[in-house]
C-alpha cells in the first residue's frame, strides 16, 4: 500500500472520520430532514384531502343551490298559474255579473215600457171617451144632457170600439 502512496493509518483515520461524519449527518441532519419531509408530505396530503373535501362540499352546495333555484322557479310558476286562474275567474265573474245586471236593466226597462204603454192606452181611452162625448154632445146636443143612460151607453160603445181598433 505504501507503494501506491497510501498510508494505512491515515486511511483508517479517514474512514473513521468519514463514518463519524456519516453517523452525525444521519443522526442530526438526515433524520430531521426526513422527518420534516414526512411532515410536509403529510400536510400536503391533508391539504389535498381538505381541498377534495371542500370541492365535494362546494359541489354539494351548488347542487342544493340549483335544487333550491329549481324549486323556487317551480313555486313561482305555480303562483303565476294560480294568479292567472284567479284573474280569469274574477274576469268571468265580473262578466257574468255585468250580463245579469244588463238583463235586469233590460227587464226593468221592458216592464217600464209596458207600464207606460198601458198608462198611455188608459189615458188615450179616457181622452177618446171625453172627445167622443164632447163631439156627441155637440152633435146630439141637448138629448144627452136630459138622458144620462144614453150618455153612459155612448161612452161604453166608444171605448169598446177603441179597444177593437187597438
Amino acid at each position: 500500500m505504501a507503494q501506491l502512496g497510501l498510508d494505512p493509518l491515515a486511511l483508517i483515520w479517514q474512514a473513521l472520520a468519514f463514518g463519524l461524519l456519516v453517523w452525525l449527518m444521519y443522526r442530526f441532519a438526515y433524520k430531521p430532514v426526513l422527518a420534516m419531509l414526512d411532515q410536509r408530505a403529510e400536510r400536503i396530503r391533508e391539504s389535498i384531502a381538505q381541498a377534495e373535501q371542500i370541492k365535494k362540499e362546494l359541489a354539494e352546495a351548488q347542487r342544493r343551490g340549483e335544487q333550491a333555484m329549481q324549486q323556487a322557479r317551480q313555486e313561482a310558476q305555480e303562483l303565476l298559474t294560480n294568479a292567472r286562474a284567479a284573474s280569469d275567474r274574477t274576469i268571468a265573474q265580473a262578466r257574468d255579473e255585468a250580463q245579469r245586471q244588463r238583463e235586469k236593466m233590460l227587464e226593468e226597462a221592458r216592464a217600464q215600457i209596458v207600464n207606460e204603454t198601458d198608462r198611455a192606452k188608459i189615458e188615450l181611452r179616457r181622452e177618446v171617451g171625453r172627445l167622443t162625448i164632447l163631439a156627441a154632445t155637440r152633435v146630439i146636443g141637448q138629448e144627452l144632457q136630459t138622458n144620462p143612460a144614453l150618455h153612459e151607453r155612448l161612452v161604453d160603445e166608444a171605448l169598446s170600439q177603441a179597444d177593437r181598433q187597438a
